[in-house]
């Protein structure tokens, strides 16, 4: 007996070494996650993501598995199932989605999950659920959603863009990971837990926010490479047009030596990065010269003229919108394989397909180019570059080629152009002129009763209240009195014109030929002094605002005097006011495609 408990008390060394190390080993890794993932979101946030951020990221992926296998502490190696699989379809198929690579791949995981299963009784199940989370978080390191954004025409909320963007993905992973006991001070514990339940919520939101839209997947790979992937967060990141916040706290502690109002500094230093990167890389003027700050003083004043924007909705009466879009047939040939040496003997045709219920006569040009990284060939169009379109419902292939002599290879974005000149968009707007009533109780019993009559029960809430235009691809919204939005104007005061013209189609406004306010039919004319641009105007170039999001051309600003007439009426009295605004359009809408070579035998 004396033996037996002198080799039981020398074994209880052994075995508590044993699970000395293995919290040591459980702690560890999640912070070498959370330490290196800091690191590489402080580079990425300075110096941009490239190739090398995302060898990183793969790195923290494998680290991040290790980790979770270390945290649920059974049936370990089933975690490294998904990882496995994973990189096999990612980096050896290619990404391909071609439905019989997909089935042998689905077959080897059931195999191996059925095989584990049997000799584990079905506790691997779970783990291999687990071993997804690491994929995921590589993928929202390195841009997916960016990518997403850029090539299917996601648009989250400037807030879900922000939380996505200045977020260490790896960090709350390594938090994630921790154990559930961290240190003997249950303060430290507590605030780790708070953290980690943060961490859960802000993922969950995260992935959950956006609405994806619909993916067709035919037989080649829709899934981005690294590379397409680092592209498409380095192009996002550079359309924000300013600093990260976190690098603007940084600058602002560290160089401006702002303590007391960091936020403000922040907010500074952003806007006028933002004005800066506007002249920089649109208006393309050369920084610290005499042009560029005047060109910042400008964009500064064109901001605060938006203050004065007006909006408008779609006439309620009008139905059917004016659409556009480039439409990929059966025929469209997605991946190609040819010889080495050999000529790529192959067009590319796409469906382009235009609702027009106004029956409006378009001239269209078209263009084609194939995007492999940073380099651009631009194609050739067969079918006709310059084309004539009528009808209600256009639907007309256009085809798409390389130039001679041109040898593509490997992956390459097809993007198809189409300028459509000439088209034209009309909105109107209800005002109503009371005339001069000095008895307060009856003019607001008149007002009311037109707001009743006119406006839905309220001058601000209803939809006469604003301009309505047709679902066109763009539309000028105007309005006026004063205050501007008030459709009920009585007479004394001069009236606020404000305008505007909005995209409200899927491509961008190149140019506006003309508009008009029609405001001088009723007899209202600008004030002296005033800019009489504000109601008519042609020949506007439109800087290319791809960047700033929503894309609005802001109009000047006036005021107008009413005539001798409107000032000296008898009865309320409704007018409608009509605007019009002539433009060229062009849609731009990109394809995968793939090019594969193989050598002779």
């Amino acid at each position: 007996m004396a033996q037996q408990a002198e080799d039981t008390k020398s074994s209880e060394p052994v075995r508590g070494s044993s699970v000395a190390s293995g919290e040591g080993v459980s702690r560890s890794v999640p912070l070498v996650i959370i330490f290196l993932g800091l690191g590489l979101f402080v580079w990425k946030m300075f110096y941009g993501p490239s190739l090398s951020t995302a060898v990183v990221s793969f790195l923290l992926c494998l680290l991040g598995t290790w980790a979770l296998a270390e945290k649920i502490e059974k049936k370990k190696m089933a975690l490294f199932v998904p990882l496995l699989l994973f990189s096999i379809w990612y980096f050896l198929f290619n990404r391909t989605v071609d439905p019989t690579n997909l089935l042998y791949l689905v077959l080897v995981f059931g195999v191996l999950s059925v095989i584990l299963g049997f000799f584990t009784h079905g506790e691997s199940v779970q783990p291999e659920l687990y071993g997804l989370l690491p994929v995921v978080f590589f993928f929202l390191d390195i841009g997916l959603l960016e990518f997403l954004k850029g090539q299917l025409g996601l648009v989250p909320t400037p807030l879900l863009t922000a939380l996505i963007q200045d977020i260490p993905w790896w960090v709350l992973f390594g938090v994630l990971t921790l154990p559930g006991k961290v240190s003997e001070k249950e303060g430290v514990n507590f605030a780790i837990d708070a953290f980690r339940i943060f961490a859960i919520l802000y993922v969950v939101f995260v992935l959950v926010a956006p609405t994806l839209p619909a993916m067709t997947l035919g037989k080649d790979s829709v899934i981005p490479g690294v590379g397409q992937l680092q592209q498409a967060q380095a192009a996002e990141r550079a359309k924000l047009h300013t600093e990260s916040s976190f690098v603007s706290s940084v600058k602002c502690v560290f160089v401006d030596g702002t303590y007391d109002n960091i936020p403000g500094c922040v907010a500074e230093r952003q806007k006028q990065v933002e004005l800066g990167a506007i002249c920089e890389q649109e208006r393309k003027i050369q920084p610290d010269t005499p042009a560029f700050e005047k060109c910042k003083e400008d964009e500064q004043k064109r901001k605060e003229r938006e203050l004065l924007s007006v909006s408008g909705v779609n006439d309620p009466t009008i139905s059917k919108p004016t659409t556009i879009m480039f439409v990929q047939g059966n025929y469209f040939p997605k991946s190609m394989v040819k010889m080495k040496g050999q000529p790529l003997k192959v067009s590319y045709p796409v469906e382009f397909k235009v609702d027009n219920p106004r029956k409006q006569e378009i001239a269209a040009s078209f263009s084609c180019k194939f995007v492999q990284g940073q380099s651009e060939i631009m194609g050739e169009i067969t079918s006709g570059v310059e084309q004539k379109l009528a009808g209600e419902t256009i639907s007309k292939t256009v085809v798409c080629q390389p130039p001679v002599g041109i040898d593509l290879q490997g992956n390459y974005n097809l993007m198809y152009m189409a300028e459509l000149r000439g088209l034209t968009s009309r909105s109107r707007l209800q005002r109503v002129f009371i005339p001069v009533i000095k008895d307060v109780q009856a003019e607001a019993v008149m007002i009311k009763d037109i707001e009743q009559a006119h406006f839905g029960g309220g001058i601000f809430g209803g939809g006469n209240a604003v301009s309505q235009a047709p679902p066109d691809l763009a539309r000028i919204n105007f309005a006026f009195g004063n205050p501007l939005e008030n459709p009920i104007i009585k007479p004394g005061n001069d009236l606020i014109v404000s305008s505007s013209i909005e995209n409200t189609g899927n491509g961008k406004i190149t140019r506006i030929l003309e508009y008009q306010l029609k405001l001088g039919d009723a007899g209202l004319s600008v004030v002296s002094g005033s800019d009489a641009s504000c109601l008519q105007g042609a020949g506007l170039e439109v800087p290319d605002q791809k960047m700033l999001g929503k894309q609005t051309v802001y109009l000047p600003t006036c005021f107008v005097a009413l005539p001798k007439a409107l000032q000296e009426l008898k009865e309320y009295e409704l007018r409608e006011f009509e605007a019009e605004v002539r433009y060229d359009y062009m849609l731009t809408q990109t394809f995968p495609i793939q090019v594969n070579v193989v050598a002779t035998t």
